[in-house]
């Protein structure tokens, strides 16, 4: 199911920035430690609902296996010639109390995103897109950082660029569209807004050849997740995922999704149950939209810095396919 992974490495992004932030000792003298978040307004239904209508088979996608009434997606790739209309939304804010040499410090760390992409293939193989246009048609971001006034608005460096990425072996040149190298800065956003352009989408891995039937709850081996992040996020883990579905209506399935995300890093680690309704086109296997929500429990692994804190996550995506 093309896209619903992304959701995921997005939120393992952000908390990861998060999380080395947290960490650093507090400067209370500087700043007022009760600031109060104002990290972004909720998003959540913001972008506009663009599944109802569904886009033709691409690149000779199989009819699924619907076995009575199951389903099976494909996991075909996108091809040449394909484009995808991105929007996504996020919104995450957490309290945190750090106590540094015996004196405690409420902080409070926000972040929101509203991002707009249109990804253009230009060729793909067998199991993943080897080359795409990617362009990030705006990118804002508010960030409010422990011990900081609230953040405003802001662009990234990539917000309103085009790039083109393009797979050779392990390796992935991004270029400007004009073919000109970018600065490195950009090639890192560019890098986690196509977060696993080159290789087969890891959730597709996952689901290949699972049935869903209407009612019945497909919860994902342990051992399947484990490497759902690869070896460079070896310490954000999926600990379970399950999905239902829920409805099989007009080439469109509707599954309620449940995850929980686990961050173990330095001296703080993080849960993070999510849970929210994907809707799936049937012919293709294409996630036209994912929403999740969900608590965020932090608690501290230095007894030198104890630490306790909670907060929230929303995220919302919505995918519209085309020629």
């Amino acid at each position: 199911m093309k896209k619903f992974a992304t959701i995921v490495f997005a939120l393992a992004l952000v908390v990861g920035c998060k999380k080395e932030d947290a960490a650093k000792k507090p400067e209370p003298a500087k700043t007022d430690p009760k600031a109060v978040d104002k990290g972004g307004p909720d998003k959540m239904g913001a972008a506009p609902d663009k599944g109802g209508a569904t886009a033709p088979d691409k690149g000779g996608a199989t009819t699924p296996d619907k076995g009575g009434d199951a389903i099976v997606f494909p996991t075909k790739p996108l091809q040449a010639g394909d484009v995808d209309d991105g929007e996504e939304t996020m919104d995450m804010t957490m309290n945190i109390k750090v106590t540094v040499e015996g004196q405690a410090h409420d902080m409070t760390v926000a972040q929101s995103e509203d991002k707009k992409t249109k990804v253009e293939v230009q060729a793909s193989n067998d199991e993943f897109v080897t080359k795409e246009k990617l362009t990030v048609v705006s990118d804002i971001q508010t960030e409010t950082k422990p011990m900081k006034p609230p953040g405003t608005p802001t662009p990234t460096a990539i917000s309103g660029k085009s790039y083109v990425l393009e797979a050779k072996g392990a390796d992935v040149t991004i270029t400007d569209d004009k073919g000109a190298a970018v600065p490195e800065d950009e090639a890192k956003l560019v890098k986690k807004a196509a977060n696993h352009f080159g290789k087969a989408d890891p959730m597709d891995a996952v689901l290949k050849g699972q049935k869903f039937v209407v009612g019945q709850k497909v919860s994902i081996p342990a051992d399947k997740l484990a490497g759902m992040f690869g070896d460079d996020d070896a310490k954000t883990t999926l600990s379970s995922a399950s999905f239902t579905l829920t409805k099989n209506e007009g080439g469109i399935a509707t599954l309620d999704v449940e995850m929980t995300m686990n961050v173990d890093q330095g001296p703080m680690s993080m849960s993070i149950p999510m849970k929210g309704t994907g809707r799936v086109e049937i012919a293709t296997g294409h996630s036209l939209e994912l929403s999740m929500e969900g608590p965020i429990t932090v608690k501290g692994q230095d007894p030198k810095m104890p630490m306790e804190g909670s907060g929230t996550v929303k995220m919302h995506q919505v995918h519209t396919f085309g020629k």
